[in-house]
């Protein structure tokens, strides 16, 4: 043997990537009942069903105190749906599974749970904190009691029933699904709403949709045929609501994932990210983000505050701080009631209902503790999505990482992180899951209950 080789020979190996962690076993199939379970929980938490359900409920102007009046019926369904699903799991005994890497989503909705002890309106933080962890049991429920295959096609169906669904409603209830010049949001009269109180929010859910229907109608069992023609009708509702910020994160989802994918291995990724960092940290310095912006934002037609949204963020950071909330917020979904929506509307004319940016929301409601554990779990579920992308094992998808650039990319303009019954927490809190899940029932043979 060469002194070269026997050199070799001594050498320490790298180490693997990190492996994928699996639970034991996989549930049986799951019944027919219990997916369509499943998918009514999904369409719930959508939101499609408030304003069937509850109405408009907004009076007033967007010049004065907008009023919202309680939505019992939602609030009784939503309350409904926890209770039958925390008792499917009592009945589930030892079968129930944490999904892996939720800790910190966890963490979160006990915070929001005890900002109920500082809030200046306990009993109202405590009531909507209990709706923002009700989403625990549903995901428990969910990865204990269902496969990946079984979970992703009732997620598809569900994305695939709004797409249609709204495009019904605009068909046969113009007056119903767009919004109108006599309403509350007039000045959005001819755009698109479907059966949500704002365009806004239906495009928020349409844009979940896409990347749905698009990434995971595979693993669903779907067919490219109808992928496509539920993709392309999703577009054109997507373009009805005049939505710009969706024009945007949408295709930035698909183009991210796909250029961040490219790498084989995650020091590649790493690598694409620093260089995507140095690149914007070239165009800063240079000053032509400025004028990037100004052209991008007159091209959507949008001033550089983006329609006021600059001014409501200042002005929302100014009152968390000087009113000493910095540090563990204003109490989970109450701070704005409390003080924080009189100030902004003292600093802009109007009131908007909220900051208009997820991360903002946290730091009002919740504080820096509650920003660096949703810092926590986002990091959490990016490593766990780029190692189950990076494993190469079968089933694996773009979606957990094009679905976690759309909740980054939606936060920055509007507020849905930390919503209570929303289906955008309820899939972030599950994302560090998806490639244990998909991996788990690989291993696992399919069993039919009898």
């Amino acid at each position: 043997m060469s002194p070269i080789a026997s050199r070799l020979q001594v050498l320490p190996s790298l180490p693997p990537p990190p492996a994928v962690p699996v639970s034991p076993a996989g549930p049986a199939r799951a019944s027919r009942a219990a997916q369509l379970w499943l998918g009514f929980l999904f369409v719930l938490m959508s939101g499609a069903l408030q304003r069937p359900l509850g109405g408009d409920g907004l009076e007033g102007s967007m010049t004065t105190m907008i009023v919202q009046s309680e939505n019992r019926a939602i609030q009784i369904v939503g309350a409904g749906a926890i209770a039958l699903t925390s008792a499917l799991l009592v009945l589930r005994g030892r079968r129930v599974a944490l999904p892996p890497g939720s800790h910190w989503a966890l963490a979160l909705s006990v915070l929001a749970l005890f900002s109920a002890l500082w809030s200046p309106l306990p009993g109202e933080t405590l009531k909507r904190a209990l709706g923002f962890a009700g989403a625990v049991p549903i995901a428990l429920f969910a990865y204990s009691a269902f496969r990946w295959q079984e979970a992703a096609r009732a997620l598809f169906w569900a994305a695939a029933l709004l797409v249609l669904g709204t495009a019904v409603l605009a068909l046969l209830a113009p007056s119903y699904a767009f919004h109108q010049a006599g309403e509350f949001y007039g000045e959005h009269a001819g755009l698109l709403r479907g059966s949500y109180v704002h365009k806004n929010a239906l495009a928020r859910f349409l844009a979940l949709a896409l990347v749905v229907i698009v990434l995971l109608g595979p693993d669903a069992g779907a067919r490219r045929g109808p992928i496509v023609l539920l993709a392309a009708l999703g577009i054109g509702l997507l373009v009805l609501t005049g939505s710009a910020k969706t024009f945007v994160t949408v295709p930035m989802s698909f183009v991210a994932a796909w250029t961040l994918l490219r790498g084989r291995t995650r020091l590649a990724r790493l690598v694409i990210l620093a260089a995507i960092a140095y690149l914007t940290g070239l165009v800063v310095l240079s000053g032509l983000d400025d004028w990037l912006s100004a052209a991008l934002l007159e091209r959507l037609g949008r001033d550089t505050t983006l329609s006021g949204r600059t001014l409501i963020w200042q002005a929302a950071i100014d009152y968390t701080i000087r009113h000493g909330d910095w540090l563990a917020g204003g109490g989970y979904e109450t701070a704005w009631r409390a003080g924080l929506g009189d100030y902004v509307q003292a600093q802009t004319s109007f009131n908007p209902g909220h900051p208009h940016n997820g991360y903002i929301a946290i730091f009002n409601q919740l504080g820096v503790i509650g920003l660096l554990v949703a810092a926590l779990h986002l990091r959490v579920a990016f490593w766990r999505a780029l190692a189950g992308q990076e494993s190469g094992r079968r089933g694996g998808t773009m979606f957990p990482v094009a679905w976690l650039i759309l909740f980054l990319a939606n936060n920055a303009t509007t507020t849905c992180f930390i919503e209570p019954m929303d289906l955008y927490w309820l899939l972030i809190l599950l994302t560090p899951a998806f490639a244990a899940w998909r991996e788990r029932d690989r291993r696992t043979p399919v069993v039919t209950p009898g």
